[in-house]
């Protein structure tokens, strides 16, 4: 939970290159990422406006497993403007399973 409320902060914050480093940490320390740090990292991904970001968080979560709520489908929106747009942003438009 501590690691969570940390990422929420970062997130609020628009701290990117420090949760960035809380991640790493966790990975290189072994601690478990669940679908609640996802959500932080997303939302910190969401404030900064950096969709491939988050997209790369969201195939991070297939990888390894973790499974996505509706959360992902509400931050997959503000961070893309359709699949109409040539960014190449169509998996969190379209591939996102919110249910």
């Amino acid at each position: 939970k501590a690691i969570t409320a940390i990422l929420s902060v970062l997130a609020r914050r628009k701290r990117m290159g420090v949760a960035m480093v809380v991640w790493q940490w966790m990975l290189d320390n072994g601690v478990e990422r669940n679908v609640f740090h996802f959500n932080s990292m997303i939302s910190v991904c969401e404030k900064m406006k950096d969709w491939k970001r988050a997209v790369q968080l969201m195939e991070q979560m297939d990888r390894e497993g973790v499974a996505k709520n509706e959360v992902q489908g509400y931050y997959s929106y503000p961070l893309c403007s359709g699949p109409s747009q040539t960014h190449g942003c169509c998996y969190g438009c379209v591939a996102v399973d919110a249910g």
